[in-house]
Parts: structure tokens; C-alpha cells; sequence
């Protein structure tokens, strides 16, 4: 029988046995903390045909998602889809379809992350405060930071940081991040409490969960 090498996250508070593939190919198991290697062997054995097409999708995600470098052609994460670089005589940049123009005289990478950087803050503010409203949150201060570790964060005293990064996420996902840290100025931690408040609001969230864990690696694409 095929062996599938893997890591046991064990809490307390865990009642269920998940299984979870991570961006760089990795098995996590979480497990409450009497579940037996015997109970977590059979698991993943009756999940084997999952496991394997889920590392096979990580590994053509992990392919998909190289470092970009800027040249006409070239195609650039945005929204969640793939659009092209379309290096043009134009006076700025700007979208046609599924192509992003971009000034002959400023094709070069930093020009196009500063767009990128503008776009995320123009989105992200709006989304915040579109929920921010919905779920009655008050926030102190929200910063749009350049995090290759973190999509976002909620810091002690209300402020809310986010990377600029996030617009390369579809806005769905974008809409979960966004929700999951306002849900953090009431729920300091991942309790069942903070869960509901995000189900309640997005009740498919963890299909966002998943396509941030299968896309990781976006964060170090740009």
C-alpha cells in the first residue's frame, strides 16, 4: 500500500479529524487529541484518491504561480484570472477586456505595482467598509501593507492591515479576508463565536479557505 508522509496537528478543543493539503505539497492532519495513529492511518487511507488529486492540483497551481517579470505578452494575476501585458504608446494604464495596457515609457515592474498597490487600497477600503457596516464593526485605523507572509491581520488596539497582494484573489476571496479580520475587533480568537459570525456572513467561506491555501504562493509572484 502507498504511504503518504504527513503532520499531526493535535488540539484540544478539536472534535473532528480534518485533512488538509497545503501550497507546498505538505499533509497536514488535525486531530483532537485522543485520536489514535491507527484512526488517522484508516482516514487517510479511505482518502487516499482526494489527497492525491489535491497534491496534483497544488502542483500545477505551484507551476502556474512563477515569479512575473513585465514584458509585453506576459500574463499577470489580477481578480483571480490570468490577463495580459500589453505594453502600448498609451499616456497610462488601463484594462481592455482581459488586457492591461500599459505606457511604452513606464513598462517596467515597479510601475505596474504601484497600479496594482492603488488598486488593491481602492478595493479593499471600499469592501471593508461595505462590511463594516453590515456587522456594526468599528475600526481604528486600516493600512494596506506590502505582507508576503500575511493576507491580513487585526492588531490589538482595531487596526486592520492588509496586503496589497490580495488583488491578485478573486473578489470572493477577497470578501472573506476582509470579513474574517473585522470579525477579529469583536472575536479575538477562532472560536466557535468568531466562526459564526463569518459563516453568517459568508456561508461558503471555506471555499475561500481552500483557494487561499492551494494559492499561496501568489504571494511571491509580484
Amino acid at each position: 500500500m502507498e504511504q503518504t508522509s504527513y503532520t499531526i496537528q493535535r488540539n484540544p478543543k478539536r472534535k473532528t479529524l480534518d485533512l488538509v493539503v497545503t501550497a507546498d505539497a505538505k499533509l497536514i492532519v488535525r486531530a483532537p487529541v485522543e485520536t489514535s495513529i491507527g484512526t488517522i492511518e484508516r482516514c487517510i487511507a479511505r482518502k487516499r484518491t482526494w489527497i492525491n488529486e489535491k497534491l496534483s492540483l497544488v502542483k500545477s497551481i505551484s507551476e502556474k504561480h512563477s515569479v512575473v517579470e513585465i514584458y509585453d505578452g506576459v500574463s499577470v494575476p489580477y481578480l483571480g484570472e490570468d490577463y495580459i501585458i500589453s505594453i502600448l504608446n498609451v499616456s497610462e494604464i488601463y484594462i481592455d477586456g482581459k488586457i492591461i495596457q500599459i505606457p511604452a515609457a513606464h513598462a517596467n515592474r515597479q510601475f505596474l505595482l504601484s497600479w496594482l498597490q492603488r488598486q488593491a487600497e481602492l478595493l479593499i477600503f471600499e469592501r471593508v467598509n461595505f462590511y463594516a457596516k453590515q456587522i456594526s464593526a468599528q475600526y481604528k485605523d486600516l493600512r494596506i501593507t506590502d505582507a508576503r507572509a500575511r493576507w491580513g491581520s487585526c492588531g490589538r488596539t482595531g487596526s486592520l492591515n492588509f496586503s496589497w497582494r490580495l488583488i491578485m484573489c478573486p473578489r470572493s476571496v477577497i470578501d472573506y479576508v476582509v470579513v474574517h479580520e473585522l470579525s477579529h475587533l469583536q472575536y479575538k480568537g477562532h472560536t466557535a463565536a468568531f466562526w459564526l459570525r463569518v459563516s453568517t456572513i459568508l456561508p461558503n467561506y471555506k471555499e475561500q479557505q481552500e483557494w487561499l491555501l492551494q494559492n499561496r504562493k501568489l504571494m511571491e509572484v509580484l
